[in-house]
């Protein structure tokens, strides 16, 4: 800490391992299916994840009007697996790394209190590795790659306090999430880093002596060159060449709104809600794997307009919260809030609909000088609303059925449900 400035540093490091054993045998049941033996084969598989992040950041702490900060920051992980027993069992572990080194800066300036301008800029390198084993007839190799990306990426805001209690707030900025070496694709070529153009604009307001709080927000953003993860034969009709590729599928437009309020009528009673509509559609030249293998090329047009997986068009929140003190110095807390999440859809095709869920969650605290107990309920609704789903390969369809005219019968469904009900006490002790 100097007089008009601080030097800040953090740095994290994570380590985690496991060794996961596993039944293989394939115990199918769909529309398409019924139940395979079992074949009793048993699979070993261990990994090793470890990550590094620094940063050193320098920034300004004066009151004046002009403010700024620079800094640069270095992130690595490594995540190593190895199949030790079972079905495709390799010599060689396979071996992912990523690193990233990243300069940044902002600088803001405000005018007659009330007018603020920041600029931000980040110069970002990605560097990826990867070395996969693969079994070829009865030998293995193993295939080693690396790739670089390097981007700029501004973010500019402007911030006006209309009156004492309305600001309005505009903004733009651009993203990326590097993409893979040519190991990863599926057809040999460097996976592109998806990239996003964003805009938004809104105002905060404060109404009722300062005990309503709204923010409404319109946004748009310009999806590039996303890219998706999907499983698939690397030989056509033999299920042991099974592999996850990476495919950039093309763009996406998203834009919405979202609304957020916050009241408290009265001193122990605070309300909160939150509302989000997203407009979100696929762009000309979409295409899935999925998609082509059950529509060939008639799948980049038939994916116009279609909504991305998972991306509901309407979601909001509501929560309720009662604080007080009592006698002796205890205060208790009791909450309730409500989820909602509209319908989605599980594939870029649109043709399976979750449904709208509603998820309920309660909880009841006590403070007793430095102890908290909390009891609390999870989904005390007990609603069963896919959450996600997946579309595979079906393993067991004979490659003489593999046919244009049969492509349903080439996967498999399967959904994950929410946990159901959950109750429980957390006890907490401070010192």
């Amino acid at each position: 800490q100097m007089d008009q400035f601080e030097i800040v540093s953090n740095f994290a490091w994570n380590k985690q391992e496991y060794d996961q054993r596993s039944n293989q045998s394939r115990v199918i049941n769909s529309i398409f299916d019924s139940p395979a033996a079992p074949t009793g084969s048993q699979a070993r598989d261990t990994g090793l994840f470890e990550s590094y992040f620094l940063e050193l950041r320098a920034n300004s702490t004066g009151s004046g009007p002009f403010k700024w900060m620079v800094g640069v920051s270095g992130y690595e992980e490594t995540f190593d697996t190895a199949r030790l027993q079972g079905a495709q069992a390799l010599g060689f572990p396979d071996s992912d790394r990523a690193a990233n080194l990243s300069f940044f800066a902002s600088l803001a300036y405000t005018f007659f209190d009330r007018l603020t301008f920041t600029i931000e800029g980040r110069q970002q390198t990605d560097d990826i590795f990867r070395a996969d084993s693969r079994q070829v007839g009865a030998g293995q190799t193993l295939d080693v790659a690396d790739v670089s990306f390097e981007r700029f990426l501004p973010r500019a805001t402007a911030e006006f306090q209309l009156t004492d209690t309305i600001g309005l707030y505009a903004s733009y900025s651009e993203g990326a999430r590097p993409g893979a070496t040519a190991l990863a694709s599926d057809n040999g070529q460097i996976v592109r880093e998806e990239r996003t153009k964003n805009t938004e604009a809104g105002v905060r307001a404060e109404w009722l002596d300062g005990t309503l709080r709204t923010n409404v927000t319109l946004f748009s953003i310009e999806w590039i060159d996303i890219f998706a993860e999907t499983a698939r034969e690397a030989v056509f009709g033999d299920p042991t060449t099974l592999r996850v590729f990476r495919i950039n599928q093309g763009d996406a437009e998203i834009r919405g709104l979202e609304a957020q309020i916050a009241w408290r009528p009265i001193r122990p009673l605070t309300l909160e809600a939150n509302y989000a509509y997203t407009d979100a559609a696929f762009k000309a030249g979409f295409n899935t794997r999925e998609a082509f293998d059950l529509l060939g090329q008639a799948s980049r047009q038939f994916l116009i307009g279609k909504r991305p997986r998972y991306v509901p068009e309407h979601s909001g929140t509501f929560s309720a919260m009662w604080e007080d003190d009592l006698a002796n110095g205890w205060s208790y807390r009791l909450r309730g809030d409500v989820n909602y999440t509209g319908d989605r859809f599980g594939t870029e095709l649109n043709t399976d609909s979750f449904g709208a869920s509603t998820i309920v969650n309660l909880s009841a605290v006590l403070n007793i000088a430095d102890w908290s107990i909390e009891g609390w309920g999870k989904n005390v609704t007990d609603d069963d609303t896919i959450l996600s789903s997946g579309r595979f390969l079906n393993l067991d369809a004979t490659p003489g059925v593999r046919l244009p005219g049969a492509r349903s019968q080439n996967f498999i469904a399967e959904g994950t449900l929410p946990r159901g009900p959950a109750y429980g006490v957390t006890v907490k002790y401070r010192f």
